[in-house]
């Protein structure tokens, strides 16, 4: 059973991005981009919006928009001033969008609540994002400061019935930008998938 303190640090991680925009005030282009497209989605989700738009509509606007932006300024990327946006594209961008950090950046790299790129993925129900970074090997092993790895990330993912209306609303971002399915539920399939590949490495 989850402890207190671990429910803390994982009610921590889903807080931290989207309050991204609260910490000091900056004119990169880049994270600035990336801070935007997670506030935009909790502001779209969260709407009341009647007009004929659908919301995955809209999400999928505000991707290609951080997209087009991160591509301008690929170039610039870098994990001494994009740790921050790097783990933002994992929790809420695409696959296009993370592809654009993963030339440079260490995907086995931690935050500041020590969560690897792949935990943050799971927890958010970001099931795209996951694929990529299995495809790219991450460790599935990795724990962070609690000793969790990313299996109980995925476990004790948010759902719409969580107490906590972040938790609640994590869940519904989720579900929304994948069809209402359940992207939890494809993160531990492919988990799973990476797993048995893993304990079965095929002949060369």
């Amino acid at each position: 059973m989850i402890s207190k303190k671990t429910s803390y640090g994982l009610l921590f991680l889903t807080l931290t991005l989207p309050l991204c925009a609260m910490k000091k005030t900056t004119h990169d282009p880049i994270l600035v981009s990336l801070r935007s497209l997670a506030h935009k989605m909790h502001t779209i989700v969260q709407s009341k919006d009647t007009s004929t738009t659908p919301i995955q509509k809209k999400l999928d606007e505000q991707l290609e928009l951080c997209y087009q932006t991160l591509l301008n300024h690929k170039h610039h990327v870098n994990p001494k001033d994009h740790s921050e946006a790097f783990f933002i594209a994992c929790s809420y961008g695409d696959r296009k969008i993370l592809k654009l950090f993963m030339p440079t950046f260490n995907i086995e790299s931690k935050n500041e609540g020590g969560q690897t790129p792949l935990m943050v993925a799971a927890y958010h129900g970001n099931c795209e994002t996951l694929d990529l970074l299995l495809q790219h090997n991450a460790d599935l092993k990795k724990t962070d400061k609690e000793g969790l790895s990313v299996k109980h990330y995925v476990s004790f993912a948010p759902t719409l019935s969580s107490q906590d209306p972040s938790l609640a609303l994590t869940a519904l971002i989720a579900r929304t930008r994948f069809n209402n399915s359940d992207p939890f539920e494809q993160c531990r399939s492919l988990l799973l998938k990476k797993e048995e590949e893993l304990s079965h490495p095929k002949n060369p």
